[in-house]
């Protein structure tokens, strides 16, 4: 007998359960003689809100300056002008450095989800002692491990 926790998610439902594996050896090989599942008691929420959720927590560690969590956030194959990850990451350490203070704003979010990945636009408004700025910044999401990543991202300068 054999009993796993099972995680099954899909475009609009994400389960929970125990599934057990009744197993027999026939001729060798391992078999399933019976299967069973026993859902556990989860908190089901729309993929939505999911994503909201690590949009905040992307914007929260950028703005506290928690570098680990924020870069913890992009897709490893994550890529933006002429630098690749790595490199990325070595410009953000140093950018972190030089400003202790942020203030990341963000309003009208519009979340567009495709299964296993999803587009999060908004209103961007970033501050520092030396530096403002106010953009539509659009988020190119993947799963990746089982948690949402950006891949890639835009912005784009607004008046006002």
């Amino acid at each position: 007998m054999v009993t796993f926790k099972q995680c099954y998610q899909t475009k609009n439902y994400k389960g929970v359960g125990l599934k057990t594996f009744q197993l027999t050896n026939y001729e060798g090989n391992w078999a399933i003689l019976e299967e069973a599942y026993e859902s556990l008691p989860a908190v089901v929420e729309p993929v939505e809100v999911e994503i909201q959720r690590f949009v905040e927590k992307w914007r929260r560690a950028w703005e506290e300056g928690i570098l680990t969590t924020y870069l913890a956030c992009y897709h490893p194959q994550f890529e933006t002008g002429d630098m690749d990850h790595n490199q990325w990451q070595s410009y953000k350490r140093d950018l972190f450095k030089l400003s202790a203070k942020r203030n990341v704003q963000i309003s009208d979010v519009h979340v567009q989800d495709n299964g296993s990945s999803a587009v999060v636009t908004f209103k961007q408004r970033y501050q520092t002692a030396k530096h403002e700025d106010l953009g539509l910044k659009t988020l190119h999401l993947r799963l990746h491990q089982d948690n949402w990543t950006i891949f890639k991202e835009n912005w784009q300068p607004l008046s006002g």
